[in-house]
């Protein structure tokens, strides 16, 4: 389960958050459930996705889809626009992104996501 600041890990990832941070450990080779990210009254979502991979490979995805094709596993996923990664990445977002996971493809990592 991922550790959030002030909050549970359910609440981040059900969207009901304002200003928070979330941290997961994904093992080797596994996806990390779905975090929904809530629009904000703007229609825009502003925030930073950062995956650690010491000695691993892995990569971020993310979803414009609604949170009901999130819930039913039915959502598209993209890769962000750096692929699979080793080391530490960061990456900004913005736009109308409904989810984000992280796809461990070797090794384990760690993730984490600031709004």
């Amino acid at each position: 389960m991922g550790e959030l600041v002030q909050r549970n890990d359910d609440l981040f990832r059900n969207g009901d958050y304002d200003g928070w941070s979330f941290t997961e450990n994904v093992a080797s080779a596994e996806t990390s459930n779905p975090v929904k990210i809530k629009p904000t009254g703007r229609g825009t979502t502003y925030g930073t996705v950062q995956l650690v991979c010491a000695g691993a490979t892995a990569k971020i995805q993310f979803t414009l889809d609604t949170f009901a094709a999130i819930d039913a596993e039915t959502a598209t996923w993209t890769d962000w626009d750096k692929g699979e990664v080793t080391g530490t990445q960061t990456d900004v977002f913005a736009g109308p992104i409904t989810g984000l996971r992280c796809v461990s493809t070797s090794g384990p990592v760690t993730w984490k996501i600031l709004i």
